[in-house]
């Protein structure tokens, strides 16, 4: 599964309509756009999986990752929107949330922010 929508997400970003960077502003409106919600859940699993791959990364070449979620945690796609939109929340709370945020920012931030490492 995981497979075919990494294929899928190339495949659109190779298209003539690819997406270069979605913003907090287009994340909120494609949630409420039920036209857009394949779209939105390609994208965010695109995103996540790319973290993921630098975090391994890092982990491999012995520095420190980004985050550090509990060893046999399996996150799901829900559970990326839960941290995408409590980031969200997290930055308006805060004042510094712009609707121009690239969503990628927003997520490795609520990854950070929900999976802190230990020194």
């Amino acid at each position: 599964m995981k497979i075919k929508l990494i294929i899928i997400f190339v495949i659109l970003l190779l298209s003539s309509n690819a997406i270069a960077e979605v913003a907090v502003k287009d994340y909120l409106a494609w949630k409420k756009d039920d036209n857009k919600s394949d779209m939105l859940n390609m994208y965010v699993a695109g995103l996540y999986q790319g973290i993921e791959w630098s975090n391994s990364a890092l982990r491999t070449k012995n520095k420190p990752p980004l985050y550090c979620p509990p060893a046999k945690l399996k996150l799901k796609y829900e559970n990326y929107i839960d941290i995408i939109d409590s980031q969200i929340e997290h930055l308006r709370n805060n004042k510094t949330l712009e609707g121009g945020h690239p969503l990628g920012a927003i997520l490795i931030s609520g990854l950070m922010r929900v999976f802190p490492c230990k020194d």
